[in-house]
């Protein structure tokens, strides 16, 4: 019987004339155990995420790892509202991919409250999420605004993917079977239906999907979520600062990636991914932004 167990049985055995007392104890020694265990796993996984900032030092990916980390420290204590937050999250997330809400845009209480009929604390939730996946920006007596990267922040998020991707697909082509490969194609096949019907915002989305399906696909899941982070801080930045719409990537860059996955030949893949993401950001007008005005209301219309 391991040590813990041991312990709560000897509690209840000492309080065996005290039913009531027993089960308290008992139900307490649990309720430590539980937390003892969450505590050892979070410690764990901010350990791993200090090692990889240490390794690849980008201050963008200071930043998801202490994100990541503060995301970690709230899970234990979820409130009931909680699911309903991260859904109103979600929408909005999509709606900064596919390009529906533009960096600038104010995100105001009210009208979230009023779009999805929810109180200001489920509101409020839904804003402060995204503002530790840093998509969105809280400033103090002024509210909240989907982010806007500088032209600094735009080059760290491209060169923290340069470090990380490359990598990245080559532990997918070593790994990748015939089922990720049909599963891959298909999604390539999304991406091109929705370019050649102009649906720009769509195929931005399914663009980084794809990147993001490349790490799963790695199975690194901690090298995964940074990506995965790193794709959504991409959409703000296709937005401010694409030259044009070849931003979106372009038709034959994925197909050739696939491909690579399909011989297993993880040295071209890794050299792909490089390239790759040395043309998207050759695509990008690294200039500051003019502004553009539209409100939540009519952006989610």
């Amino acid at each position: 019987m391991p040590p813990a167990h041991r312990v709560q049985a000897a509690h209840i055995a000492t309080n065996q004339n005290q039913p009531g007392r027993a089960s308290k104890l008992g139900c307490d020694q649990i309720a430590i155990n539980r937390k003892t265990r969450l505590s050892t796993k979070k410690a764990t996984i901010v350990y791993d995420l200090t090692l990889v900032e240490r390794r690849l030092s980008n201050p963008v990916i200071h930043q998801m790892v202490e994100a990541m980390a503060h995301g970690i420290s709230q899970q234990a204590g979820t409130a009931p509202y909680q699911n309903r937050a991260d859904a109103i999250a979600a929408q909005l997330t999509e709606a900064i991919h596919t390009h529906r809400l533009s960096p600038g845009m104010k995100l105001s209480e009210d009208e979230v409250c009023s779009l999805f009929g929810v109180g200001r604390t489920i509101a409020r939730s839904a804003l402060q999420k995204m503002a530790h996946a840093e998509l969105v920006t809280i400033e103090p007596h002024r509210g909240a605004f989907v982010a806007t990267p500088s032209v600094r922040e735009a080059r760290e998020v491209f060169e923290a993917r340069a470090l990380l991707e490359p990598r990245t697909a080559r532990s997918a082509a070593e790994r990748a079977r015939s089922t990720d490969i049909d599963r891959l194609r298909l999604h390539i096949a999304e991406e091109h239906d929705a370019l050649d019907k102009g649906e720009m915002g769509k195929a931005l989305m399914l663009s980084g999907t794809f990147h993001i399906e490349i790490a799963r696909l790695a199975d690194q899941q901690t090298i995964e979520r940074m990506i995965r982070q790193l794709i959504s801080r991409s959409s703000l930045v296709i937005a401010l600062y694409w030259r044009r719409q070849s931003a979106v990537c372009e038709h034959h860059a994925h197909d050739a990636l696939l491909e690579a996955f399909r011989i297993g030949d993880g040295d071209l893949a890794q050299e792909l991914m490089k390239g790759h993401l040395i043309d998207l950001l050759s695509m990008l007008d690294l200039r500051p932004p003019g502004p553009k005005t539209m409100s939540l209301k009519e952006a989610l219309a």
